[in-house]
């Protein structure tokens, strides 16, 4: 990754007491990178070099950011707008950010809402998901389910997880693609799950995941997926499915692991390897055909 000549190289600071500088090749990063490292150590501050470097090569990229720390990317040290202020758009479910409920699957909102299979309201919700495609929300969800004509104990049970899920308050129209093409060319989407409720962040990361996953597959091109506290996104029940085929893109994740078990956990599920000891799954990854900077 350091190289002497490299062919996108990003500044990132100089040699410990001299003046030789560090410089990263940005071509080099292919797959996944792990920023590693005790509490306090710089693994962000590195990550924050690195994204501004992406940013100012004209690529873009997309920050899940758990601690609220990237935002501050678009001011300086005296306070006033930095060199990428206008590239970085920060995101918060609830706020500018919202989760369509065509961007996610049935399996996610039964799982959100803890719905099994035997429950009640299982076999409905099913019914609606299947004959509706798209146009999927909230609204028209609940009055399908009131015209539905079932049992008043399905009717019941639908409603109340229906209600559960309006009160988190991550539900809404919202165009992520729209998003990113306005970052394609330079930038960085930034979201903000600071102070998120765990259901707000998983929904948020799968919702995420899924559209560069579908950004992928039509061949819009690469994008840096920056994860910050990886060894908790890794761990997540609704987005660990996903990450595999997050793959096909770099990925920076930033984490600060107790042990070796957190960083396998990140490489597993992200179907590549920072160590030859461990070994990537066996889950086909849909093909990306590799582009430079």
């Amino acid at each position: 990754m350091l190289a002497l000549s490299p062919k996108k190289p990003a500044a990132i600071g100089s040699l410990y007491g001299s003046d030789f500088p560090l410089e990263i090749d940005l071509a080099s990063l292919q797959g996944v990178t792990l920023v590693t490292g005790r509490k306090g150590s710089g693994k962000s501050h590195l990550a924050k070099k690195l994204l501004e470097q992406i940013i100012a090569n004209g690529a873009p990229a997309v920050v899940l950011d758990v601690n609220g720390e990237y935002a501050s990317l678009k001011k300086n040290t005296s306070g006033g707008e930095s060199g990428v202020c206008e590239e970085i758009f920060e995101l918060a479910p609830g706020s500018n950010f919202f989760i369509p409920l065509d961007g996610i699957s049935f399996e996610t909102f039964c799982k959100m809402c803890q719905i099994e299979e035997n429950h009640n309201s299982f076999r409905l919700f099913a019914r609606y998901w299947s004959e509706n495609d798209t146009g999927k929300d909230l609204g028209n969800l609940r009055e399908w389910v009131q015209s539905s004509q079932s049992p008043p104990g399905s009717l019941n049970a639908a409603m109340a997880r229906i209600d559960y899920a309006s009160s988190l308050g991550v539900f809404g129209e919202f165009n992520f693609a729209a998003k990113l093409e306005g970052v394609r060319n330079g930038g960085a989407i930034v979201l903000n799950l600071f102070k998120q409720g765990e259901k707000a962040k998983e929904l948020s990361i799968v919702y995420v995941l899924r559209q560069l996953i579908e950004a992928g597959l039509q061949d819009r091109g690469r994008v840096f997926l920056f994860a910050e506290e990886a060894q908790n996104t890794s761990k997540r029940n609704f987005g660990t499915t996903l990450l595999p085929e997050c793959a096909t893109w770099e990925s920076i994740p930033s984490s600060s692991p107790t042990s070796q078990q957190p960083c396998q956990a990140w490489c597993s599920a992200s179907a590549t390897t920072c160590s030859p000891s461990i070994s990537p799954p066996t889950t086909t990854l849909p093909s990306s055909p590799t582009r430079r900077l």
